[in-house]
């Protein structure tokens, strides 16, 4: 896939915390239209609270990732998950927690719930065809991460496995749980790396003392314009998925899953204004120069999450979003939904793509409107 992520910064959440956040690439902050809560959801702690403002850590975070795992855009991260790589050993590659007892093979995260299936596929890739093996001792409903589930990835493992099967894997290839059991009474209380990481010292204090210097900077710097610096990005889950599940379908000779696209049509009532663009979370809807004095509102289905925040955010209601009847054919190419003239405003000499014939822009024609209502209001309209 050609698209590539673009460069984000994380910045930490919470002085006693391994949770870093990425403001730009949160799609509650991005508008109205957002209304996602997956992170707060997943918290097993419920220390994580999100609104249309600000998402807040609060003391208690346990370091799990699950977080991480349920949010679409790659908003939360915590770079334990992201630092074990699936080695060149023979073998099935196991996949263990921290609270386990250490092995000198196979990998170890804080949490197997911080496992999304995007992250699960890459490993399985990885693994080249050695298998993936997610170790399962039966501490789960104990654990204070585990939210009482009977293991903390058979979510992610679930969806990780059904995108294989659709793209052709072998059964007998899927990653999959084994049991190991282990006396509960092995288990430790905490998760023992990030307990050690909320004790008070001296590197607490000394980033503590960082993040407040960092939340003055951040709050003295002028405001971005986050649709021209989140343009074009494809969330890292998104692109695991997509890369792990074309893996397994040009292994089996097969195309990509259209289950795992989306459909997005405009219709002759959009009119260019961008609303839409600024609203998505992932850049896959953008407007382009695409030829002189002309300009298109472009989809990327490779970006697409499928969140509907561009429908219900359009105020023409000329968005319509449906399952994809087919893959887009590969290479994953961004396609142009319209395309329109642009003109030069007679009013402000501003440019604006024109879809009906129009002499002003969009903000002047509103503003004449107003006026002319406003003095019709005061001296009564004119026959």
């Amino acid at each position: 896939m050609s698209t590539k992520p673009m460069h984000t910064t994380h910045q930490a959440l919470h002085a006693l915390s391994p949770l870093r956040f990425d403001d730009t690439a949160c799609r509650s902050l991005r508008g109205p239209y957002g209304g996602c809560r997956a992170c707060a959801q997943a918290c097993p702690a419920g220390v994580l609270a999100v609104d249309a403002r600000s998402v807040v850590l609060k003391d208690g975070c346990l370091g799990c990732g699950r977080c991480t795992a349920a949010c679409p855009t790659g908003a939360l991260r915590i770079d334990s998950f992201e630092a074990e790589q699936a080695g060149a050993a023979s073998g099935p590659v196991r996949v263990d927690c921290w609270k386990a007892p250490a092995r000198q093979e196979g990998l170890r995260v804080p949490c197997l719930g911080g496992l999304s299936a995007g992250r699960l596929l890459q490993l399985w890739g990885q693994a080249r065809g050695r298998g993936l093996q997610l170790i399962d001792h039966g501490w789960c409903r104990q654990c204070s991460a585990g939210a009482g589930e009977r293991h903390a990835a058979t979510r992610a493992l679930a969806r990780a496995q059904e995108c294989l099967l659709v793209a052709g894997a072998d059964k007998d290839s899927l990653p999959r749980l084994l049991s190991e059991p282990l006396p509960a009474s092995r288990m430790p209380a905490a998760i023992p790396e990030a307990a050690l990481e909320r004790k008070v010292s001296r590197r607490h204090f000394f980033r503590a003392v960082v993040a407040q210097a960092a939340e003055a900077t951040e709050a003295a710097r002028p405001p971005v314009n986050t649709y021209q610096a989140y343009r074009s990005r494809v969330p890292q889950e998104r692109r695991r998925l997509l890369d792990g599940v074309g893996e397994a379908a040009r292994a089996a000779g097969r195309p990509l899953p259209a289950s795992l696209f989306a459909d997005l049509r405009a219709d002759a009532a959009c009119d260019g204004k961008g609303v839409c663009t600024r609203i998505c979370p992932t850049g896959a809807l953008s407007l382009h120069d695409v030829a002189s004095g002309a300009r298109a509102l472009v989809f990327d289905a490779a970006g697409c999450i499928a969140c509907g925040c561009c429908v219900r955010a359009c105020p023409e209601q000329a968005l319509h979003l449906d399952a994809a009847p087919y893959a887009p054919l590969a290479p994953l190419a961004p396609s142009e939904l319209r395309r329109w003239r642009v003109a030069e405003c007679a009013d402000c000499g501003a440019e604006y793509p024109d879809a009906g014939g129009e002499e002003m822009c969009m903000t002047c024609r509103t503003g004449s409107r107003l006026i002319k209502d406003a003095c019709d209001a005061l001296h009564g309209a004119r026959p």
